[in-house]
């Protein structure tokens, strides 16, 4: 398959030495190139979370973009972007800007 081009992709959460395999295919895969890939730290998932805000053209007061970004630092990339679809959804079709008191009242109504 190799010389075809074709390609292989294995993931895991244990390390290549925690995988229960044959020996032969554990040689094999451990000769390829290994890349453990770690959860995004707080800063990068702010910084991401203030980039889709941006993208989404989406205005927010900067006190409730804070006060967002405090309720979400243990939140994945996927469930950020839902957050944000949710409040510029709610703005949109109520027509209210997006200001803390909206942001409280959106995170208590719908548990984000």
């Amino acid at each position: 398959m190799h010389s075809n081009g074709a390609k292989i992709i294995f993931t895991s959460s244990l390390p290549l030495d925690k995988i229960l395999l044959r020996k032969d295919l554990l040689s094999v895969l451990d000769s390829f190139c290994i890349i453990d890939i770690q959860p995004f730290s707080e800063e990068a998932k702010l910084d991401i979370f203030n980039k889709m805000f941006e993208n989404s053209g989406t205005d927010i007061d900067e006190e409730a973009f804070a006060f967002i970004a405090d309720q979400v630092k243990n939140y994945n990339v996927s469930k950020l972007k839902s957050i944000i679809n949710k409040i510029k959804t709610y703005s949109s079709l109520m027509k209210e800007d997006i200001s803390l008191s909206t942001v409280q009242k959106l995170i208590k109504a719908y548990n984000l």
